[in-house]
């Protein structure tokens, strides 16, 4: 009995020092293995060349922004690096965007993915990568097929179209998480309001707002032209590929008893693909559809179904609440 309790206690004194040195091991290298763990130096000088070292920064991510890191040259703020993962045509697309202190997007990098070889796959491709180096972060990146005509655009891959789109929406998400999160500034697609031109109705002054009478829409704004009611905004929304929110705007006109035109105001949908809901070749399709219909009915766009069904289903929405509460 006293030989076990005698064993018992050299073992417990053998695993409290061993305890305490692994904790001052963990400390030591906590820097270290955070680093190795997200982006070696030979990367982060890669994308972000005026960088030597980085940190996890207190900043909260949201979205498809996973993490946020500081970037240092020697003590000296160098700029961030922000872990995104977007979806692709296989998964989710792990990767780098970095943004230096000017405002410049300097690079990106691939870290894993599970996209089609020798197509998709291509993305890791440092040529490509490279198309993504030194962008200003004043205008979001936009994918074309052809050489690009614009600082903005990059020239995706041939027959990876979703793939190529995926790593641009990936650093469009960096970049407007950077604009809003660390610069304070509104994103480009995050300062939208109703626009009484764009929705093509007939009046001069956008009204005071209506108590709802259910909660199925947001919003619902009356259309003055002088001190006379010519229409109503409803705003709207529904759930796009991301699970984000696309918010609509749809103009009615109650002498025509048309819809006269809709705005898209907010959306977080795929670069290149769908966001083609912004596009007056989607947006004209509902213009002049009569209310007294009772449901909308226009055609989605193949290649981005679920972010144009979205729409339909948020105009819709303004729609029903219209015949339900507003027609006179």
């Amino acid at each position: 009995m006293k030989e076990n309790f005698k064993l018992g206690l050299i073992l417990l004194i053998i695993t409290s020092i061993a305890g305490f040195a692994l904790g001052l091991a963990n400390n030591a290298t906590a820097e270290a293995i955070a680093q190795n763990s997200k982006i070696n130096k030979d990367d982060l000088k890669l994308i972000l060349p005026n960088a030597d070292s980085i940190k996890t920064s207190d900043l909260e991510p949201t979205g498809i922004v996973k993490e946020i890191l500081e970037a240092y040259n020697g003590s000296e703020l160098a700029g961030y690096v922000l872990k995104v993962a977007p979806k692709g045509f296989h998964g989710e697309i792990d990767m780098m965007v970095a943004i230096d202190n000017d405002g410049k997007q300097t690079g990106i990098k691939v870290i894993s993915q599970s996209e089609t070889p020798g197509v998709g796959s291509k993305i890791e491709l440092p040529d490509f990568q490279e198309k993504f180096r030194d962008k200003n972060t004043d205008k979001l990146i936009k994918v074309v097929k052809t050489a690009p005509s614009n600082p903005n655009e990059v020239e995706g891959i041939s027959g990876a179209t979703i793939s190529s789109n995926a790593v641009a929406t990936g650093a469009n998400e960096a970049i407007k998480f950077y604009k809003a999160n660390i610069k304070g500034e509104a994103a480009e697609e995050d300062n939208k309001t109703i626009n009484l031109k764009a929705l093509k109705i007939e009046g001069d002054k956008l009204g005071e707002e209506e108590s709802l009478k259910d909660n199925s829409v947001i919003a619902v704004n009356k259309v003055m032209k002088g001190d006379q009611l010519v229409g109503y905004v409803i705003t709207s929304s529904s759930i796009g590929i991301y699970e984000g929110d696309i918010k609509v705007a749809t103009a009615i006109d109650i002498n025509k008893k048309v819809i006269t035109g809709i705005q898209v105001l907010e959306q977080n949908e795929t670069s290149g693909i769908g966001d083609i809901i912004l596009e007056e070749d989607f947006t004209g399709r509902f213009s002049n559809k009569s209310t007294d219909e009772g449901k909308v009915s226009v055609d989605t766009v193949s290649g981005a179904t679920i972010s144009t069904k979205a729409v339909i289903e948020a105009v819709t929405k303004a729609l029903t609440y219209f015949n339900s509460n507003l027609k006179g």
